[in-house]
């Protein structure tokens, strides 16, 4: 086949959009059920990021592109499988979901509910994070 004769097909091809939905994500306190702050990637069926809409801060950690978000988040993504990972701190479970494609919607409401497994406040003790790169002996103090 030569080159003339492939040029139809892709044009054809390259014309034909995929199909999105709207995904209207809330990300809440299974315990409370009240929004919460939290860092959210979403992959689409090729592995390529799917970007959060907004203006929110951005960061590249883990081999993904997180995006920080106040509770709610909205996305455009593909009618097929798209895979999301929600992480807010030490206290509380990962969540990894992945939402099925095909159905057609327009607009998809989903709200993913995160879970603690300890409460480190409720023990007496402070959340945080000790993280330190090459620290220098006489400026890390104890």
């Amino acid at each position: 086949m030569s080159a003339i004769s492939l040029w139809p097909m892709l044009v054809c091809s390259a014309a034909i959009p995929d199909s999105t939905t709207l995904l209207e994500g809330r990300v809440v306190d299974d315990a409370a059920g009240e929004p919460v702050a939290a860092r959210v990637a979403i992959t689409n069926a090729h592995g390529k990021f799917v970007e959060i809409e907004g203006e929110h801060a951005h960061v590249q950690y883990l081999d993904k592109r997180w995006c920080y978000v106040n509770g709610s988040f909205t996305a455009a993504i593909t009618d097929s499988e798209t895979g999301i990972e929600i992480r807010r701190g030490f206290e509380v479970r990962p969540l990894l979901a992945a939402l099925p494609g095909g159905d057609g919607a327009k607009t998809l409401r989903k709200t993913f509910r995160l879970q603690r497994w300890i409460n480190t406040e409720k023990n007496g003790f402070f959340n945080g994070d000790i993280h330190a790169h090459l620290p220098v002996p006489r400026e890390a103090y104890l």
